[in-house]
Parts: C-alpha cells; sequence; structure tokens
C-alpha cells in the first residue's frame, strides 16, 4: 500500500492526484531513492510529510583530472563542477559501476575564441566510480561542490 501511495504525484496544474503506474514487484531502496528524485520539480502530497526524509550535505572536496573515485558515501552524489575552458578545450564526466567509468555522462566544449565557464553537474548512485578527463586543449577546474543526498523512509 505504502509504495502504491508513494507511486503516486501531485501535478502542480490539476487538483487531483495522477497515479503512475504501479509496478507488480518489490522496490528496493535504491528504486524508491530514483522515484523520489524524480519529484524534484513536482508539489508532494501533504500525507507524504513524515515518512520521507531527505537530507543534503554539501561539501567542496578536491578534483583533478584522469583521476578515478569511487562513492563510499552509501547515498547518491550530486557533482557540479565549474569548467574554464578556452578555444578548443571539453571535458567529460564518466560513471560506471565498474572501475575504470567507461560511460559518458556529461560534455561540455568550447570553439570559439576566448575563455568561458562552464558547468556540468551528474549525479552519481552510490558505490560508483566517476571520473573527470580533459579530453582536448587544457580545461582548468574553477569550482566543484558535492551533494550527499541521503533519503530514508520512516
Amino acid at each position: 500500500m505504502i509504495f502504491e501511495q508513494l507511486l503516486k504525484h501531485e501535478h502542480p496544474q490539476q487538483d487531483s492526484l495522477t497515479p503512475i503506474p504501479v509496478l507488480a514487484v518489490p522496490l528496493s531502496q535504491t528504486q524508491v531513492e530514483a522515484i523520489i528524485l524524480n519529484w524534484v520539480n513536482v508539489n508532494l502530497p501533504a500525507w507524504l510529510t513524515g515518512h520521507v526524509v531527505i537530507e543534503a550535505t554539501q561539501s567542496q572536496p578536491a578534483i583533478a583530472f584522469g583521476n578515478v573515485y569511487h562513492n563510499t558515501t552509501g547515498d547518491m552524489l550530486l557533482l557540479t563542477t565549474i569548467i574554464l575552458n578556452g578555444s578548443g578545450d571539453s571535458a567529460r564526466y564518466y560513471c560506471d559501476a565498474a572501475n575504470p567509468p567507461l560511460t559518458e555522462v556529461a560534455y561540455c566544449g568550447h570553439t570559439p575564441a576566448g575563455d568561458v565557464y562552464q558547468c556540468i553537474s551528474i549525479q552519481v548512485p552510490r558505490n560508483y566510480y566517476f571520473q573527470l578527463e580533459s579530453t582536448s586543449g587544457s580545461p582548468s577546474i574553477f569550482n566543484h561542490s558535492q551533494w550527499i543526498i541521503s533519503i530514508d523512509i520512516v
């Protein structure tokens, strides 16, 4: 019953609840987190208060191009990196369950003359690996922040 209720969300333009198709299998904590994270720009039903606790802890750890990092926090990470790209510079984020990560999940590049600041944001599931690569030219990391997103069902 609780999962059927969790799989309903309220549309801001409507007064009624619109059900999302209910899964016939039990959901894992990771699947519930994915569903809840898709509600970021949606009004949650009032009855949900007290049942789901979402906590975000922000930090600014050092990050370097080419290094592989492992999310061992036990929670999802949200990474935001500001890259200073000059003409012909580019950078990519890779993220995967295996080390080294091979799946490209974000890219930023710049071709006109001059410098530009570009923001890359990615989500890193628990126990996944991620890597920021300088893929052409010589971009630099201007700023890097990470948020540990903890979601608990109580």
